[in-house]
């Protein structure tokens, strides 16, 4: 039998609460070793197929379908780890679908694991569609003047003493130093709920998260020198004679050369934080002294720590995750999570107290509705309302 078939088989029988132990087992063998997603396309088909009637299901609940879940993916995929009470976990849906798309109306699941607690609590949602941040940012010229970038056309956005700012066909902005004759200062700033893309005067890049900003001159000199504040992730354009040094809000400063690298300095988080993916970097800030980096890891500079706090063991698809389109809620307390939400969605959060602690597991997707991520987290036990753009999360 071939794989699809098997596949196919599998599924039909788990669904329809058949399949014996062995063949859970085997189903849930063929989706972690999954990595690539390549049958889930195929899960997709079969899941179709069920959904229109072609195959006939008995009658399931919620708590049913919840239960056989725990079955197949009773080991956290791709680590080994068993689930712990006290954890929300979320993962990508080509490790659920065969289960539990039935369920969902979207690509992604949302997978709890708090004891007890398997009915999902009905989440309060007003009849206004909350989107998803987007592309688009703010370009502030020497001037003082503005212009919005989110649906500027493609071309020529400014043009300053030789320096062209265009927009690209992918909606990046690119500088173009050719014709150059003084340089000016420029900065480029993402509202909430917005992402963007620059390609700086020397070539590098940096990819803006929400709620952030870079200022730059539009004309490197011996030195290259940005300003950030918010998350910013870059890849720097080596250039051994010309140093490419970043200051972030003011209390770190980081020396490159050419390498790839994300810095996260929020101004209402305590911690700035610099995750090195390739190259070399040096972290210094004032007071704290100074600290070389390698690939795959990060230093912490607290404002109620001295110092600087390294950490070498870091998990950096996890870092740049919102880069790449994913929230990524590893290890992350319920007020991380909300501050993530806030900043994409342009919202505000309140939250009981006696929840500040819980941790979340997993990824979602960075386009899902605000109304969608709410009727996701709604499966923990939690109790979520939003009224206009106010969001409340309690037990």
């Amino acid at each position: 039998m071939e794989v699809s078939e098997r596949l196919e088989y599998l599924v039909s029988r788990a669904a329809q609460n058949t399949a014996t132990a062995a063949e859970i087992e085997e189903l849930r063998a063929m989706l972690l070793q999954d990595q690539e997603g390549q049958l889930t396309l195929r899960v997709s088909e079969i899941l179709d197929r069920i959904t229109r009637g072609e195959v006939q299901l008995p009658p399931r609940d919620t708590a049913y379908w919840a239960g056989i879940t725990q079955n197949v993916l009773a080991v956290v995929p791709g680590t080994g780890i068993q689930p712990k009470s006290g954890r929300i976990g979320f993962y990508r849906w080509w490790w659920a679908a065969a289960i539990l798309c039935l369920l969902a109306g979207s690509g992604w699941i949302l997978q709890q694991y708090l004891a007890g607690r398997q009915q999902p609590v009905a989440a309060t949602v007003k009849d206004m569609v909350i989107q998803p941040g987007h592309e688009g940012a703010i370009l502030t010229l020497a001037d003082g003047s503005q212009i919005v970038l989110d649906s500027l056309k493609n071309g020529l956005v400014a043009d300053q003493n030789g320096v062209k700012a265009t927009k690209n066909g992918q909606g990046s902005l690119v500088y173009d130093r050719s014709a150059a004759l003084k340089p000016v200062q420029n900065t480029i700033s993402t509202p909430r709920g917005r992402q963007f893309h620059l390609i700086l005067p020397d070539g590098s890049e940096a990819w803006l998260n929400a709620a952030s900003s870079i200022s730059f001159p539009t004309v490197f000199g011996d030195k290259r020198s940005v300003a950030i504040t918010g998350e910013v992730y870059f890849e720097v354009t080596k250039d051994d004679k010309h140093p490419f040094v970043v200051d972030a809000d003011n209390k770190v400063a980081i020396q490159v050369l050419g390498t790839s690298f994300n810095v996260k300095a929020y101004k209402d988080e305590k911690n700035t934080v610099t995750t090195l993916l390739t190259g070399a970097i040096k972290v210094s800030s004032q007071g704290a002294g100074s600290q070389p980096l390698k690939p795959g890891q990060q230093a912490a500079v607290s404002s109620e720590k001295p110092g600087i706090q390294l950490n070498t063991a870091v998990d950096t698809d996890k870092v740049i995750s919102w880069k790449n389109g994913y929230f990524n809620f590893d290890g992350l307390r319920l007020e991380e999570v909300l501050k993530q939400l806030e900043r994409w969605y342009d919202i505000e959060a309140t939250y009981d107290n006696s929840l500040a602690n819980l941790a979340f597991y997993g990824e979602l997707p960075r386009n899902m509705t605000l109304n969608d991520m709410i009727k996701a987290l709604s499966y923990t036990g939690l109790q979520l309302k939003i009224e206009g753009n106010k969001l409340s999360v309690k037990k």
